[in-house]
């Protein structure tokens, strides 16, 4: 899958190029999302490169994935983000209310590959199918997560001269690989008993491979040039 994903990006870039040329607004966006360094489960520090072309615009992105103010949501978190996004506005460009404000629609692909360090964590041998307590350990691990996910969303893009303010919110899924290192079997499982941890159909702690429904939220604000 990640392959058809690769070639649709640069057949996209490509088309950009060219009709880039004959596009009389503004082409280029840098922008920053303050949201991303709050976010719970992968904050980080993450900036957008938009291409526009006639009414659609070619977005990617990239985050560092590190806890930037120390709230601890996840603690000792680290890795990247790396995300490209297919976006049609509404509103032709040529329409006067377009020079201020324009609706778009929007497909997007986010690949996370993140590391946390996890201190004092209880597991679980399993015998004959089952869970043996009283053999269970205390260690120090390694959660590996890497989620890929593909969404659809709605957004608007508000320009004040060449600063840019972008919201848009949707709907996706996302597929998900969580696994521990460090365990002393790799059949051990996490002793979840008495763990309240994330939201449970999130998935973000349980070792194994999952499909989730993905809710994304966006604020940027950028550059225009």
């Amino acid at each position: 899958m990640k392959k058809y994903i690769l070639t649709y990006i640069i057949l996209v870039f490509a088309y950009t190029a060219i009709q880039a040329q004959n596009n009389e607004w503004k082409h280029n966006q840098i922008k920053f999302s303050p949201l991303r360094t709050l976010n719970s489960y992968a904050p980080g520090l993450e900036l957008s490169y938009q291409r526009n072309y006639g009414r659609f615009a070619s977005q990617i992105t990239g985050a560092y994935v590190t806890d930037v103010f120390g709230i601890d949501v996840r603690e000792n978190i680290r890795g990247y983000r790396y995300g490209f996004e297919q976006k049609y506005f509404i509103v032709p460009k040529r329409v006067r209310m377009a020079k201020i404000m324009n609706a778009f629609f929007s497909v997007g692909f986010n690949y996370d590959d993140l590391h946390q360090d996890i201190s004092s964590l209880t597991f679980v041998p399993i015998k004959n199918g089952e869970r043996d307590y009283e053999n269970s350990y205390i260690t120090d691990c390694i959660l590996l997560n890497k989620w890929l996910s593909v969404n659809i969303r709605y957004g608007m893009e508000f320009h004040f001269k060449n600063l840019i303010l972008e919201w848009g919110a949707g709907i996706g899924v996302s597929n998900k690989n969580n696994q521990y290192l460090n365990k002393k079997n790799p059949t051990d499982e996490r002793d979840s008993r008495g763990y309240e941890g994330f939201i449970p159909f999130l998935f973000i702690e349980n070792e194994g491979k999952y499909t989730t429904i993905n809710i994304p939220v966006s604020l940027k604000v950028g550059y225009s040039f």
